[in-house]
């Protein structure tokens, strides 16, 4: 059966004999447009999610929030200040968290070297910068390690923070 018509004709030529076969034609051809709808939408799903995130890439603008970051704390370290080749931005409130907004709010971020920023980030906040006192704070783990001493100078050091700053530092202890 190529169309309706072709449909409608074999209805009306149709006898009480050919019924259950012509059943048996109409059946299959509604399984293979069942089958067609499921896949058709399947494919329209994953075209709509991939324009989504097709989007979404186009709305990041990763490098220029590293270019303003790291002139706001004149290329580097802002704890440290060690040199621009061994820093990297850090968010302050984690990305994956994060709305589109707050991703790339400049407040969001601070520059820092690598290894800082490694323990900012750690789960168990062997770094952790007191949104109240603006003081950096050090775990235990870290002031108890003869390996991290060069870092045990900078233990309650204040250092100078934005009210948004601020704002997602608590947002970060807080969730």
């Amino acid at each position: 059966m190529n169309n309706i018509e072709d449909i409608k004709n074999k209805i009306k030529e149709s006898t009480k004999d050919n019924l259950d076969e012509l059943y048996e034609e109409l059946s299959s051809n509604i399984k293979i447009i069942n089958n067609i709808n499921f896949w058709f939408k399947i494919y329209h799903d994953y075209v709509y999610v991939k324009e989504l995130k097709i989007q979404e890439r186009e709305k990041r603008d990763d490098a220029s929030f590293r270019k303003q970051v790291k002139e706001i704390y004149n290329n580097c370290c802002m704890i440290t200040h060690k040199i621009p080749e061994v820093c990297e931005v850090a968010h302050i409130y984690p990305f994956c968290d994060s709305n589109i907004d707050d991703k790339y709010n400049i407040d969001n971020g601070f520059y820092l070297c690598k290894e800082l920023h490694s323990l900012f980030d750690h789960p168990n906040y062997h770094m952790k910068i007191n949104p109240e006192t603006r003081q950096i704070e050090f775990s235990d783990y870290i002031m108890d390690n003869i390996n991290m001493s060069e870092y045990h100078k900078y233990n309650n050091k204040k250092i100078t923070l934005t009210q948004n700053n601020i704002k997602y530092l608590k947002m970060k202890y807080d969730k």
